[in-house]
């Protein structure tokens, strides 16, 4: 599987960061959800996702305990990329 070598963008890395200091937010699914809403924000929620099909994440059956390869748009090869442009639209 090729890995990306790029580094992660500083805004999105500093939004990560701020996440994962944040005490209020403790659970897995609540800093999912804050991670989310402060990449709208900022408008960087495209680069989980680019990450996400650069790395070829859905073929990865490690990963395929966190979505079913064959329901999941994040685990569908042609599915990713339709989501992935219109996220980017909204950044």
């Amino acid at each position: 599987m090729p890995v990306s070598l790029r580094i992660l963008p500083l805004e999105f890395k500093l939004i990560f960061d701020q996440v994962l200091a944040n005490p209020k937010t403790q659970t897995p699914i609540g800093k999912t959800r804050y991670l989310i809403r402060a990449c709208l924000k900022k408008k960087c929620l495209h680069i989980p996702i680019q990450f996400h099909i650069e790395n070829e994440d859905y073929l990865n059956p490690n990963l395929h305990i966190n979505y079913n390869p064959t329901n999941s748009v994040m685990g569908h090869e042609i599915l990713v990329q339709i989501f992935y442009s219109l996220v980017e639209q909204l950044s």
